[in-house]
């Protein structure tokens, strides 16, 4: 389980295209727990409940889970059938945000957008 949590110091948000969104009263708090398996992330924060696969289509096994800033970082070491080792890890930045999922912040998917407070999407990958 880890959680991910926005320190007050931070007053703005930087889309992928580098614009500055203030976000003075939003916060971002989220709890982050694998499955048994571990190879599904469920996360909980105000707002609302989700779950998200793991790499590789869910099949990728996390050994472990790191969280800081909305930022997902999982590790998976296993051995190959010749016994070699396989060391594998992948990032992910995401929230209810960044994803665009909240009716109240304004977003899109085109990149010659320049209209203010109209946040850049995809977030950073």
């Amino acid at each position: 389980m880890c959680m991910s949590h926005k320190e007050p110091d931070t007053m703005y948000y930087t889309d992928i295209k580098g614009k500055k969104h203030p976000d003075p009263y939003v916060s971002v708090t989220t709890i982050y727990y694998l499955n048994e398996d571990t190879t599904r992330i469920f996360f909980a924060d105000p707002w609302l409940q989700n779950e998200l696969t793991t790499p590789e289509g869910g099949q990728f096994i996390a050994e472990s889970m790191a969280t800081s800033g909305s930022t997902l970082f999982l590790i998976q070491r296993r051995r190959n059938e010749f016994g070699k080792e396989i060391n594998k890890m992948y990032t992910r930045f995401a929230d209810f945000d960044s994803i665009g999922s909240n009716p109240a912040l304004a977003s899109t998917y085109n990149p010659n957008n320049n209209v203010p407070l109209v946040r850049y999407l995809p977030s950073e990958d």
